[in-house]
């Protein structure tokens, strides 16, 4: 019961710092590194479909308001949702300058498509469907 209401107050709190605005700083480290040096750590998985769902009822149906398929609860910025059998599940996954957790998977979810978690309904439908490159850290 502690680690759900951990979760939801953090993911509560992510929200208010809105990470998808936010770069991440996590491989800050890249500006001053070579190119090799960054093709040595990602590697391209080819361009994909990105769509975007949040945790409530309209995307998720009966398993709305609950963690993801790893068992957390889905974080925005963090969380994205992928095909296992494209992507596995924990991996580190670089879309333009943002690192995300491949945490999730999904009905539709199956190819070169990710679904990108995001808290409010209304901004993951406005969302859209967008393609994009994207790198899988080695």
């Amino acid at each position: 019961m502690r680690r759900a209401v951990f979760a939801v107050v953090m993911a509560a709190v992510l929200s208010l710092l809105n990470p998808m605005m936010i770069k991440t700083d996590v491989y800050a480290s890249e500006s001053t590194a070579s190119s090799a040096e960054i093709n040595s750590r990602w590697e391209s998985l080819g361009r994909f479909r990105l769509t975007a769902y949040c945790n409530c009822r309209k995307c998720n149906g009966k398993w709305a308001y609950g963690p993801t398929r790893s068992g957390v609860m889905p974080v925005e910025g963090v969380t994205i949702a992928v095909d296992e059998s494209v992507i596995p599940r924990w991996s580190k996954i670089k879309i333009g300058d943002h690192v995300y957790t491949a945490q999730d998977t999904g009905k539709h979810i199956k190819g070169n498509r990710i679904d990108v978690f995001i808290n409010d309904h209304n901004r993951a439908s406005d969302f859209g469907i967008k393609y994009a490159e994207v790198y899988i850290q080695r």
